[in-house]
């Protein structure tokens, strides 16, 4: 696929960005623009926009370790799993 610029907007303000997939652009966009809003919504007083980027990424980050984290204790659970079956079959047709 190739590279296009699509203007996306980010807290606001207007971005140029490369991708080859609008769609997930868009959707990256989207969670991006979700996470400013929460925090800023949680926040007493108005942060600066910089503070905000990086809490953001904090956040996201800290989201994103949760879930590799999570797919390696599935990956983990499921090789099990395949080595217990793999005994028991091994056992059947010994």
């Amino acid at each position: 696929m190739t590279q296009k610029v699509h203007k996306v907007i980010i807290g606001g303000l207007e971005y140029k960005l490369t991708s080859d997939n609008e769609e997930l652009l868009r959707k990256a966009v989207d969670i991006v623009n979700a996470e400013l809003d929460e925090l800023q919504n949680q926040s007493e007083v108005k942060l600066p926009v910089s503070q905000l980027y990086v809490l953001s990424a904090l956040n996201l980050a800290e989201k994103l370790s949760k879930l590799e984290s999570d797919v390696e204790s599935e990956r983990i659970y499921f090789r099990n799993e395949i080595d217990r079956i793999t005994q028991i079959i091994d056992k059947s047709i010994s």
